[in-house]
């Protein structure tokens, strides 16, 4: 798949999603964003797992080697319109288990949140938003949770991730158990 190369790692602990506030940062189009840990692929990352781990513990001091790895979710492609190509994304899906991760924002972040996999689920907490891009006001479905608002790319990852059962929850459990 041509293009420029990126990755985030999609937390999973307790039940419970890691997303990030971007910082507010001039020239980022994602700046204020709510996200998943992760960024462009460099040199020296073997591969866009290496990547996803790379930027997590670079933004949030969260080593995944820590979690169990459990798979690459569907790429997402975004096309901007200020480069030339299109940047590929590659979720990484991790779950934690013990006590929750202290986490420790670099300079990128805002904050961090962990917001319940149930709240995601429940379709009645789905809301919309205006978005305006030159001066065309847009309506985008979204989250909105703890009064950050979770859309876009990181949206669309959620429910690429949600629209089967999460390996280890409690969904996934039942379905085997045959409840």
């Amino acid at each position: 798949m041509p293009g420029r190369r990126a990755a985030v790692a999609i937390v999973v602990h307790d039940e419970s999603l890691l997303l990030i506030e971007r910082a507010t940062r001039r020239g980022d189009r994602w700046s204020g964003h709510m996200a998943f840990p992760g960024g462009m692929r460099e040199p020296s990352d073997a591969t866009l797992r290496a990547t996803a781990q790379r930027e997590t513990r670079e933004e949030v001091a969260l080593d995944l080697a820590e979690g169990r790895y459990v798979r690459a979710q569907p790429r997402v492609l975004s096309v901007s319109h200020g480069n030339a190509s299109p940047l590929v994304i590659e979720p990484h899906l991790y779950r934690l288990s013990g006590p929750r991760p202290a986490l420790e924002g670099n300079r990128e972040v805002a904050s961090t949140l962990w917001v319940p996999i149930a709240f995601l689920r429940d379709r009645t907490n789905r809301d919309s938003m205006v978005y305006e891009r030159s001066r065309l006001p847009m309506r985008f479905a979204c989250y909105r949770y703890e009064g950050k608002v979770i859309w876009g790319l990181t949206l669309r990852m959620i429910d690429d991730l949600l629209a089967r059962p999460l390996p280890g929850s409690s969904e996934a459990r039942a379905r085997t158990a045959g409840g």
